[in-house]
C-alpha cells in the first residue's frame, strides 16, 4: 500500500504569457511567494501532526512517533486478515506453526513479567495455502502469516520460530503505525515540493525521494526485527543460530531465480542481516550458556 499520493499545483498562468509586458515579472514574483507560503503551511501543518503523535511502546518504553494505537492496530489487523490469502488445509502444519507460535508469545509474556508489563498485542499465527511465494510478514496488531513455500524449506523448529519471532519483532516495535506516521509527513513534503516545484516533474521527483527515504527506513526496521528475533529464540528456548540458517536459505534461494523471496523485498543485504544477527548471538552467549538450547 502506498501512503504518497501527491497532488502538483501548475502555475496559474504560462510565463510566457507576461513577456515584453510592464510588471510582468512581478505577477510572476508574486506566484513564487504564493506557492512557498502554501508549501511552508503544508509542511508546517505536517510537521506538527507527526511530531505531536508521540505514544509510548507498551512493551519497550520507548516514546515512538504512531499514526494510531494498539487498539487500532489490533482492529486494522484483524479487519485485513481474512484478505490476505487461502489458508492451508494443512492441519498438521497449521499445528506446528501455531504451536511454535504460542511457545514464543509465552516466553515474551515471562520477559515481559520480569519487568512488570503485560503483552497488550493479539498475537495468532496462519500458514497460508501457497507452496509457489517465499514469504512471511506481519499486519499490525500481531496477525502473522507464513507461507506454505516458505515453512516447506525450514527444516527445524527453531528456524520456523527464528521467522515467526522476527514477525512478532515488527508487532512490538509497531513498524506498521511508525511508518504510517512518517508517510504522512512524507506526503506533506512531497505535496509542499510539487507546490514549490510548479510542475508534475517536481512533483515526481519528490515522490522518488520520499520513497527512497521509506525504503531505508523499511531496512532499518528488519535490523530491530532480527534483534527480537534472537531474543524470543533464546527465551523460547531455540538456539538463535537457526536464524542464520534462515538467512542463508533465503541467500540460496534469491541467488537461483531472478526475483529475490518476497520475504526479502526492500530489505538490507543478507550479509549484512547475518553480521548483525551474530552480533547479538554473541551478546547472549556472553550473557548464558546457549549449547542447551534447541
Amino acid at each position: 500500500m502506498s501512503y504518497y499520493q501527491t497532488s502538483p499545483n501548475q502555475a496559474n498562468q504560462p510565463a510566457g504569457q507576461y513577456a515584453g509586458r510592464g510588471g510582468g515579472g512581478g505577477l510572476l514574483s508574486g506566484g513564487m511567494k504564493l506557492r512557498l507560503l502554501i508549501g511552508a503551511a503544508i509542511v508546517l501543518f505536517s510537521a506538527i501532526s507527526y511530531y505531536s503523535s508521540s505514544q509510548p511502546n507498551p512493551v519497550t518504553g520507548k516514546t515512538e512517533r504512531v499514526a494510531i494505537s494498539v487498539d487500532d492496530e489490533i482492529k486494522l489487523g484483524l479487519q485485513h486478515a481474512g484478505q490476505m490469502g487461502q489458508l492451508s488445509r494443512n492441519f498438521q502444519a497449521q499445528q506446528r506453526v501455531s504451536g511454535i507460535g504460542a511457545r514464543l508469545v509465552a516466553a515474551l509474556e515471562r520477559e515481559l513479567g520480569y519487568v512488570g508489563k503485560a503483552n497488550p498485542f493479539n498475537f495468532e499465527f496462519h500458514l497460508l495455502a501457497d507452496r509457489q511465494t517465499i514469504n512471511a510478514f506481519a499486519l499490525p496488531g500481531g496477525q502473522i502469516f507464513i507461507s506454505e513455500g516458505l515453512l516447506n524449506r525450514l527444516e527445524y523448529d527453531g528456524e520456523v520460530a527464528g521467522v515467526l519471532a522476527h514477525e512478532m519483532g515488527h508487532v512490538i516495535e509497531r513498524h506498521s503505525a511508525k511508518q504510517m506516521a512518517k508517510s504522512g509527513l512524507l506526503k506533506g513534503v512531497t505535496g509542499a515540493a510539487g507546490v514549490l516545484g510548479g510542475d508534475a516533474g517536481s512533483s515526481r521527483t519528490a515522490a522518488a525521494i520520499s520513497n527512497l527515504v521509506s525504503m531505508r527506513y523499511s531496512r532499518d526496521a528488519e535490523f530491530e526485527a532480527d534483534n527480537w528475533g534472537v531474543q524470543l529464540n533464546v527465551a523460547a528456548g531455540y538456539h538463535p543460530k537457526h536464524l542464520i540458517g534462515v538467512m542463508n536459505i533465503l541467500a540460496q534461494l534469491k541467488s537461483g531465480a531472478g526475483q529475490p523471496p518476497e520475504f526479502l523485498s526492500t530489505h538490507p543485504n543478507t550479509d549484512k542481516r547475518v553480521a548483525n544477527i551474530e552480533d547479538r548471538i554473541k551478546h547472549y552467549a556472553s550473557l548464558a550458556d546457549l549449547s542447551g538450547l534447541e
